[in-house]
């Protein structure tokens, strides 16, 4: 009722229950001092509440407080990944990835557990998902932020689950979600997993884009062609055949292209892996030098 007569947005307004009552008391007659509450406006094409640009200043003052709930309070998640995106967060952002002991590592190794309760069905694949939206995130305004020494484990990880991704496809996905009990009756499950696949590959190629990548990981990028994905790779296919020939160096198209007919020549991986080895790491470039 207060969100309708006020206008405040349910996003907004369950962010301010939680803190108003620890660090916003209101003083009696406030609605008489022309506080003014505007509901909407218009951002970038964007329906953004004013109350927003509110919560993101206290927050990047508070940055403990922004790390405390997306740990303890599961509701205010959507909030917390809002926050994070503004272009002017950055002690949030910086918090986050100073604390990621807390914020990261333990969403990305969260695991399904052997009875769980109904409700918690699908809780491992959010925790995943939540760890690798927190990192693409990081990755969007650090692009270096994976190729930092100290977050090797975590780029190991989204490299194994990315090779995973070899083994799944449009006809077999409902049987390799056992992880997840009654998961063929929970659609939801699958979208979820699609949507952790497509996060996953934003980080792996913003990852690649780093001169300081090791190109073992671009080569593994190219599994997701060993078989008909649950997920669209036209992003992918855009970067071996239109980002990689046309903005890498040439030193490092040389050594693509050197790794690629290595691997096509001692790989012990199936002819569909070896075929888009060459087709995709080695043509493109082969093409646009043979152009230049």
């Amino acid at each position: 009722m207060l969100g309708a007569i006020q206008g405040i947005p349910e996003f907004e307004l369950r962010a301010s229950r939680e803190l108003e009552t620890r660090h916003v008391p209101l003083e009696e007659g406030w609605q008489q001092r022309g506080l003014e509450l505007r509901p909407l406006r218009v951002r970038f094409g964007v329906l953004q509440s004013d109350f927003r640009d509110g919560l993101a200043k206290f927050f990047n003052r508070n940055p403990v407080e922004c790390v405390a709930m997306l740990r303890d309070r599961p509701n205010m998640v959507p909030m917390t990944l809002a926050i994070m995106k503004m272009p002017g967060s950055h002690t949030v952002r910086e918090r986050i990835a100073r604390d990621i002991d807390q914020t990261i590592r333990p969403r990305l190794r969260a695991t399904q557990r052997a009875r769980p309760a109904a409700d918690d069905r699908r809780a491992p694949l959010l925790d995943n998902l939540l760890g690798v939206k927190l990192v693409w995130t990081l990755t969007k305004f650090n692009p270096s932020f994976l190729c930092q020494p100290q977050h090797g484990d975590i780029l190991e990880s989204l490299r194994w689950r990315w090779v995973k991704l070899s083994e799944l496809s449009v006809d077999n996905v409902q049987r390799h979600l056992h992880l997840l009990p009654l998961a063929r009756d929970d659609p939801e499950a699958i979208t979820d997993l699609k949507n952790l696949y497509r996060k996953i590959l934003k980080c792996l190629l913003a990852y690649c884009r780093s001169d300081r990548s090791d190109k073992q990981v671009l080569f593994d990028l190219l599994k997701g062609f060993s078989y008909q994905p649950i997920i669209d790779l036209t992003p992918l296919l855009k970067f071996f055949t239109e980002e990689v020939p046309t903005t890498f160096p040439r030193r490092r198209q040389a050594g693509i292209m050197e790794g690629a007919l290595h691997k096509v020549e001692a790989s012990r991986g199936t002819h569909e892996q070896r075929y888009a080895m060459f087709e995709f790491a080695f043509m493109p470039l082969a093409l646009a030098c043979a152009d230049s």
